[in-house]
């Protein structure tokens, strides 16, 4: 999780397994987060993500 809120740019370029092993967890636990944080899996986490930049920038 610390991993993702520091690299959020980085993130929303990657594919799940990548993140995974940069967040040194596997593919099934940024699934749980992302489902635990409200979302329905990774992709949506991505695609909201991106909105935030967009909206931010």
């Amino acid at each position: 999780m610390k991993y993702i809120l520091e690299n959020i740019r980085e993130i929303t370029e990657m594919d799940i397994h990548t993140l995974a092993k940069k967040g040194y967890c596997s593919p099934a636990t940024i699934v749980r987060i992302s489902k635990k944080i409200g979302f329905n899996g990774f992709k949506e986490l991505k695609i909201a993500l991106l909105n935030d930049i967009n909206f931010n920038d």
